[in-house]
């Protein structure tokens, strides 16, 4: 059974979905309560939101249409394309509020540090121990992997890891010194009756999304039942 809270906010977002044919501006139009922070039409680093009444609430809905937004610049790197989608996702966040409903539907994925790091500023507990979010990783062993650690031992399994989202050791935090360091020993390991040879277990290095947008923290953040993410596992 859902809060009553909650309830609201999902009608309040199915009758959006069930309005697609109108434009953001038109449903705003029609609805004097709804205020529109990014409108989809002008929102640059794929983050779209706008705050509405629901009972005597009032309700941030918070669209993520991509994990993976352009930088703003022809010649800018994914930091300044992460510094904007995080910004833009502040700029939701300052809004006042009383509950939030993120929609992740029909989002093709991208960057996982990006949505860590979402997932960061929307919960406190991840907010103050990033730990707490991050997934472990393991690779098979086999004869490709084998030469490619013998011969470049490269610290990331990645031809060019230097472009984003390395690796870290869990039980340190930080960056393994080398390939031997998560490929041996490695762990044997039984999946539906078949055994293999896999890495250590390793996370991705989100270090750098971690502090984005620089010196930011929440206003407040929800309880859990007063935060709804809609998704449809399109984005993993």
């Amino acid at each position: 059974q859902l809060p009553p809270l909650t309830r609201q906010a999902l009608l309040l977002v199915n009758e959006g979905l069930a309005e697609g044919v109108l434009t953001h501006a038109e449903l705003h139009d029609d609805r004097p309560d709804r205020n529109v922070i990014i409108s989809p039409e002008v929102a640059q680093f794929e983050i779209s939101c706008f705050t509405q009444k629901t009972g005597s609430e009032k309700a941030l809905v918070m669209k993520v249409a991509s994990f993976s937004p352009n930088a703003p610049t022809s010649n800018g790197t994914y930091i300044d394309a992460w510094t904007g989608f995080l910004s833009d996702a502040a700029t939701c966040l300052d809004q006042a509020h009383d509950l939030i409903v993120v929609d992740v539907m029909q989002n093709g994925g991208g960057y996982v540090c990006l949505g860590l790091r979402l997932l960061e500023l929307l919960v406190e507990d991840y907010f103050y121990d990033h730990t707490k979010v991050q997934m472990k990783y393991d690779l098979p062993h086999s004869h490709l992997m084998d030469n490619w650690i013998r011969v470049v031992n490269n610290p990331d399994p990645y031809i060019d890891p230097d472009l984003v989202e390395q690796i870290l050791n869990p039980a340190t935090q930080e960056p393994f010194v080398d390939g031997d360091a998560y490929y041996y020993p490695g762990r044997n390991v039984t999946m539906g009756g078949v055994q293999s040879w896999r890495t250590n277990w390793f996370c991705l290095n989100c270090k750098e999304a971690e502090v984005l947008p620089t010196g930011y923290t929440p206003k407040k953040f929800m309880s859990p039942d007063r935060l709804v993410i809609l998704s449809d596992g399109t984005c993993g």
